[in-house]
């Protein structure tokens, strides 16, 4: 994976570029848009931008024969509307571990402001796009969208 230092507040673009060994114009292109649009006007930057979702991530990889697949660190499930709730399983951090050890993908967790930021993972090594290689243990990780191989659909499959 080769590091890129992003220009301006596109971390979820220049993650996706970095993880799919793209440029970010490239990405751009297909996207049809940068994210640094105002959709928010009342909220200072880097809030009041549209920014890339996920969403539009997993469109470029499914052209190129890939999928995201999210793995949360801690996933819990509770009663709906309720604050009270259980760990899914009984040892998370192994599982986690286990689900992204090597795997590469888009990291989605906290900046250095308390703000979400994203980050390419390289299955080993997290690559920042503010232009640093960190550790995994160095963040504050909210999910892992790893990159995952499609199967091919035959005409004879049901969706």
């Amino acid at each position: 994976m080769r590091l890129l230092k992003q220009k301006g507040n596109r971390c979820v673009l220049y993650a996706a570029a970095m993880l799919l060994d793209e440029d970010p114009d490239t990405l751009v292109a297909e996207i049809g848009h940068d994210g640094t649009s105002i959709q928010f006007p009342g909220l200072p930057e880097p809030a009041c931008f549209r920014g890339i979702h996920i969403q539009e991530v997993i469109d470029c990889c499914m052209r190129r024969g890939y999928g995201l697949t999210p793995i949360e660190p801690l996933p819990r499930s509770g009663p709906q509307g309720r604050k009270e709730w259980a760990l899914v399983y009984d040892l998370p951090e192994l599982r986690f571990m286990n689900a992204v050890a090597g795997s590469p993908g888009i990291i989605i967790g906290k900046a250095g402001n308390g703000g979400n930021h994203a980050f390419a993972w390289d299955g080993d090594m997290v690559f920042d796009p503010n232009g640093a290689k960190k550790q995994l243990t160095d963040i504050l990780i909210k999910e892992v969208w790893i990159l995952t191989t499609l199967i091919p659909k035959t005409s004879s499959q049901k969706p």
